[in-house]
C-alpha cells in the first residue's frame, strides 16, 4: 500500500471512530435514568458518606457519594459474577458494613418469580459476603424497608393488595464470604442451587377501610403508611435529593454505571475499520459494477433504515393511541359518581366514593392483559396525588416518577389535551399518560396512567423485532435482486472488457460480438472490430519482420550473459564461464545447384533438431557453412549425446553409407561476449584450444571419423558406449607438455565399420602403444594387419604412413607422437 492510501484509511478510520463514539454517547444518554431522586431510590448514611441505590435496564447500582455531591465509587451488579442481571432494592448501613438487598425476576416453569440475595459491601464498594438466593413466602410483594442488627437482618414488605404488612428475618450467619467476584459458571450454578432460610417475624394487618402503601420495621417499631397518610418517614430527604441531583461523577464512573459496553463499541469500531480497509482494496480497482452495487446497497440501506424508523414510529404511535383510548376510559370510569369538591373533602379517604374509585383503579391495573400498568392515579393540577391504585397518595407525582413530568403536567394544564411521554426511569422505559378529567366534570384534576412502555406493543400490529426481521428479509432479498440487476446491467461492459482483454493479449479468433441493444454499445463493438483489423495487419507485418530477424540473429545471447531480455544486451557485455563446445565439420556449400542447396539445408535442419533436443546454443559458423560451433552451458552434460544424435540423424537422412560430417566435443573455460556498434554487433566465443581443435575437426572429417570426444568430456559426462583411444593433440607447439587426449565414439559409426573397429580395438591400442614407444617397425606391421581387416579405417592408414615416415626420417627431429597434419607439425 502506498502512503496516500494508508493516509486515507487512517482518516476514514478516525471518522468511523468519531461516529461510533457519537453513537455510543447517544446510547449512554438514552440509557440513563431521568428525573432525579424518586421514591424508588433508597439510601443509607454512614458517618461521612451516603449510599444511594439506582437501577438500569440490566443491572443494579449503588453510588457512594460525599455530602458535596462527589461520587467516590459505584457498585454495579454487571461487574459481579454472582449478581449479573440482578437489581438492587434496599440498602442499610450498620456497624461499618453496608447491607444491600438485590433481586431478580426469572421464569420458573412459565411463572415469573422474584428472588432476593442479601450482601455486605466494604468501603471500596466491593461485596465481601453474600447469601444464597431466597424467596419471600408470598408472591408479588413490594419490599419497603431493610433493618440490620448484630445477628439478624429484617426485611419489610407489603403484598400487592396492601391489606397487610410483613417483616421477614435473615440471619447474618447465612452470609458467606465471597471468594471471587468473577466465579465460573459451575460456581454460580452451585451458589444458586442452595437456598437461604427466611423466617416470618411479624404480621400487621391493615386498619379497616385502609390499604398499606409501605411499612418499615426498625428497632421493634412499625412505621406504616396508609393510603390516607402523607409520606411521613418515607418522604424523600431534601438534602439527599439535592446531593443526588447535583452529583459530580467522572466519565469512568458514568460508563461503569451505564449498561453501555465499551468492548462492544470497540468491536464495532474494529469491524468498521476492517470494512474500510477492505473497501480501500476493492474500490481502487474502479470496477463500475462494484461502485454501482455499493451505491445501490448504501441507498437501499438508508431507505430501509428510514422506512424502519417510520414503521416503528407509526407502530408505536398506533399502539399508544389504542392504549390511550382504552386507558382514558378507565380513568374516566374511576371518576364515576364523583361530585364536585369531593376530592378536596377532609373525609375523602373515609368516603364510599373513594373506596370505589381506588378499587376501580386497582382492579383495572391488575386486569389489563399483556400491558404492565405500574400505577393509575388521580392528581390535582399541582401534581399532588389524590387517589392511586397502590395507595401512594398525598405525594408529589415527580417524587414517584421523576421531575420530567413537571413539564408534561404544565403542558396539559395549559392546552387541556391528552399528553403522553416515554422516558427511562428506574431501569425501565415507562409510558406516562396524562388525561384531563374535564369530560367527567373534574376540570381541576388529571388522570395519570403509568405503564411499562415495551408492553404497549400488545396493541401493535407488529412487534419491534417483527419489524427488524421483516426489514432484514427485505434487505437480503433486495440485495440479491440488486446484485443480479447489477450483473445484468454490467454484462455488456464485461463482454466489452473481455473483448478488449483478448485483443490486448493478441487473440485473433476468440472475439465474438454479442447481441447488443444500445447504439452506443454497437458503435463500440464495431470500433473494436476495426481496431482488431488494424492490429492484426500491424502484427502480421511485425511477425514477418521478427521472423526474418530471428533467423539471422544469434540465439540465447541474453541467457548466456545472464540478462533478463535481449534488449538489455549491449556491445560491451562479456562473461567468463565454463562450458562444452561441439565443433561440427561438414561438406560446405560449393555451388548453387538445387541438390547442393537441399543437402546443406537438410544438414542444418538435423543440427537444429539435435540442438533443441539437447539445449545447445549456436555460437559461430564459417562463410561456407563447412564448420560451426555450438555451446553447452556448464550444467549441461549431454554434449556427447548431441554429437551421437546428430550423426545418426544425418545418416538416417542420407543414401551414402558414411555421413559427410564430423563432431568434436571438448570441455574448457571460455569467454563469451558481444562486440560491435549500435548498428552492427557480433557475438564471439574465445577458448584456449578452440582454433586448434577446429582445424583438427576438419582433418578428422577428411579421415571420415564421425564423433571425437576429448578425455575431459568422457570423464565429466560419464560417457558410456564403445570408445577407442585415438591419440592426443598438442594445441600449442610452444607448450608440448599440454596434451589433449582424444577418443573416437564408435557408436556413431555405421554398423559394419563399428563392428570391425570394435573387433580390432585391442590391436589398435597395441599398435598405438608401439607407436608411442617409437617401435615404428612393429607398429607399422600391426596397423597393416588392421587395414587388411578394416580398409575403411583412415586413421589406421594415417598411423601406417606416419610410421613409414618416421622410419625414413633421418633428420633427427623431435618425436612427440601427437596427431597432426603435415602443415600442422
Amino acid at each position: 500500500m502506498n502512503g496516500k492510501k494508508i493516509r486515507n484509511i487512517i482518516i476514514c478510520a478516525a471518522v468511523w471512530f468519531v461516529l461510533v463514539a457519537a453513537v455510543s454517547v447517544v446510547v449512554v444518554i438514552t440509557g440513563m435514568n431521568q428525573g432525579g431522586l424518586r421514591d424508588e431510590n433508597e439510601y443509607a448514611e454512614s458517618e461521612k458518606d451516603y449510599f444511594i441505590t439506582d437501577n438500569t435496564a440490566k443491572s443494579g447500582l449503588i453510588r457512594q457519594m460525599q455530602k458535596d455531591g462527589k461520587v467516590l465509587g459505584i457498585f454495579t451488579t454487571a461487574k459481579f459474577g454472582y449478581l449479573k442481571g440482578w437489581h438492587v432494592t434496599e440498602v442499610e448501613y450498620y456497624d461499618e458494613n453496608l447491607y444491600a438487598l438485590f433481586f431478580r425476576d426469572r421464569d420458573d416453569a412459565g411463572r415469573e418469580i422474584r428472588e432476593y440475595a442479601l450482601a455486605t459491601l466494604n468501603d471500596e464498594m466491593q461485596i465481601t459476603n453474600i447469601t444464597n438466593p431466597f424467596r419471600l413466602p408470598l408472591e408479588n410483594m413490594k419490599v419497603t424497608g431493610l433493618f440490620a442488627t448484630d445477628n439478624t437482618v429484617y426485611i419489610s414488605a407489603v403484598p400487592e393488595d396492601g391489606l397487610s404488612a410483613y417483616v421477614y428475618s435473615v440471619k447474618t450467619a447465612s452470609l458467606s464470604a465471597v471468594k471471587s467476584s468473577d466465579p465460573s459458571k459451575d460456581e454460580v450454578y452451585k451458589w444458586e442451587a442452595l437456598k437461604t432460610e427466611v423466617r416470618e417475624e411479624y404480621l400487621q394487618g391493615t386498619v379497616e377501610g385502609r390499604i398499606i402503601n409501605a411499612v418499615e420495621y426498625r428497632e421493634g417499631v412499625f412505621n406504616i403508611r396508609y393510603d390516607s397518610d402523607a409520606p411521613g418517614v418515607f418522604e424523600l430527604d431534601n438534602e439527599i435529593r439535592t446531593i443526588y441531583s447535583n452529583r459530580k461523577e467522572s466519565l469512568r464512573l458514568k460508563l461503569r454505571a451505564n449498561d453501555f459496553s465499551i468492548a462492544v463499541a470497540m468491536i464495532v469500531w474494529f469491524v468498521g475499520v476492517l470494512i474500510i480497509i477492505a473497501l480501500f482494496f476493492l474500490l481502487p480497482g474502479r470496477i463500475r459494477m462494484v461502485y454501482s452495487f455499493l451505491t445501490v446497497e448504501a441507498v437501499l440501506l438508508i431507505c430501509l433504515l428510514v422506512a424502519g424508523a417510520v414503521m416503528v414510529t407509526i407502530n408505536q404511535n398506533t399502539a399508544e393511541r389504542e392504549y390511550q383510548r382504552y386507558e382514558q376510559q378507565a380513568l374516566y370510569s374511576a371518576m364515576d359518581g364523583y361530585t364536585e369538591g369531593e376530592i378536596e373533602s377532609a373525609n375523602l379517604y373515609d368516603s364510599e366514593w373513594y373506596a370505589l374509585a381506588q378499587d376501580r383503579l386497582y382492579r383495572h391495573k391488575a386486569s389489563v392483559e399483556g400491558v404492565t400498568i405500574l400505577n393509575s392515579m388521580i392528581i390535582d393540577k399541582g401534581r399532588m396525588v389524590r387517589i392511586s391504585a397502590d395507595g401512594s397518595n398525598n405525594e408529589a407525582l415527580e417524587d414517584l416518577y421523576g421531575r420530567d413530568l413537571v413539564e408534561v403536567i404544565r403542558k396539559v394544564n395549559e392546552n387541556g389535551r391528552v399528553t403522553s411521554k416515554r422516558y427511562m426511569v428506574g431501569g425501565k422505559k415507562i409510558h406516562v399518560l396524562v388525561v384531563p378529567l374535564k369530560m367527567v366534570n373534574a376540570s381541576d384534576y388529571l388522570g395519570v396512567s403509568v405503564a411499562e412502555a415495551d408492553t404497549l406493543s400488545v396493541y401493535s400490529s407488529l412487534e419491534f423485532w417483527d419489524i427488524v426481521r421483516l426489514l432484514i428479509i427485505i434487505y437480503a432479498l433486495s440485495s440479491i435482486a440488486a446484485f443480479l440487476y447489477s450483473l445484468i446491467l454490467n454484462k455488456d461492459i464485461r463482454d466489452l472488457q473481455t473483448a478488449l482483454g483478448l485483443m490486448a493479449a493478441g487473440s485473433e479468433d476468440d472475439i465474438e460480438k454479442p447481441k447488443v441493444l444500445g447504439k452506443d454499445m454497437d458503435y463500440m463493438w464495431n470500433s473494436i472490430y476495426e481496431i482488431q483489423k488494424n492490429v492484426l495487419k500491424t502484427n502480421r507485418i511485425k511477425y514477418l519482420t521478427y521472423e526474418a530477424y530471428y533467423r539471422f540473429a544469434p540465439k540465447n545471447v541474453e541467457r548466456i550473459l545472464g540478462k533478463n531480455s535481449i534488449t538489455e544486451v549491449v556491445s560491451k557485455d562479456a562473461v567468463s564461464l565454463n562450458g562444452t563446445v561441439a565443433i561440427i565439420s561438414m561438406e560446405g556449400q560449393k555451388d548453387v545447384s538445387s541438390r547442393s542447396i537441399e543437402r546443406i539445408n537438410n544438414y542444418l535442419s538435423y543440427v537444429e533438431e539435435s540442438r533443441k533436443e539437447y539445449d545447445g546454443t549456436f555460437v559461430s559458423q564459417n562463410s561456407d557453412l563447412s564448420s560451426m560451433e555450438l555451446l553447452f552451458m556448464d550444467d549441461n552434460k549431454t554434449a556427447s549425446d548431441f554429437g551421437r544424435s546428430l550423426i545418426n540423424r544425418i545418416r538416417a537422412g542420407e543414401d551414402s553409407e558414411l555421413p559427410d560430417a564430423t563432431v568434436l566435443v571438448h570441455y574448457s573455460p571460455f569467454i563469451y561476449g558481444v562486440a560491435g556498434t549500435v548498428e552492427q554487433s557480433s557475438v564471439y566465443l574465445s577458448a584456449p584450444e578452440a582454433d586448434a581443435l577446429s582445424r583438427y575437426t576438419r582433418w578428422f572429417h577428411s579421415l571420415h571419423i564421425c564423433l571425437v570426444l576429448t578425455a575431459v568430456v568422457v570423464e565429466r559426462e560419464h560417457v558410456e558406449g564403445e570408445l577407442r583411444h585415438i591419440g592426443f593433440v598438442i594445441p600449442d607447439k610452444l607448450h608440448p607438455e599440454i596434451r589433449i587426449q582424444l577418443y573416437e565414439m564408435l557408436d556413431a559409426e555405421s554398423a559394419p565399420v563399428r563392428i570391425a573397429k570394435i573387433r580390432n580395438r585391442a590391436r589398435f591400442n597395441e599398435a598405438l602403444n608401439l607407436f608411442y614407444e617409437q617401435d615404428f617397425y612393429l607398429a607399422r606391421n600391426t596397423f597393416t594387419e588392421i587395414l587388411r581387416d578394416v580398409p575403411e579405417d583412415e586413421l589406421s592408414k594415417w598411423y601406417l604412413f606416419e610410421c613409414e615416415r618416421m622410419l625414413n626420417d633421418n633428420s633427427g627431429s623431435t618425436f612427440y607422437g601427437e596427431l597432426h597434419k603435415e602443415n600442422n607439425r
